[in-house]
């Protein structure tokens, strides 16, 4: 049973990968969906963290928050 909050993607990939999806999805006791969706999960909260480290780096923002203190 679908969740109301989830969707159906197919996805085609090269062998090797599929390979590698199901054997590291086995090892960590999960589908391969749920280790599909495990990993895009990663990989978002990385480029979230990014994009804020760029932000709390960027000297044109620092610089506008020293004049505001």
């Amino acid at each position: 049973m679908e969740e109301s909050n989830t969707k159906r993607m197919n996805i085609r990939m090269p062998v090797s990968i599929h390979e590698w999806v199901v054997k590291e999805a086995a090892e960590h006791g999960v589908s391969a969906t749920a280790f599909i969706s495990m990993k895009l999960s990663e990989v978002r909260k990385q480029e979230e963290m990014a994009k804020a480290i760029s932000i709390m780096t960027n000297k044109d923002i620092l610089d506008l928050l020293e004049r505001k203190n």
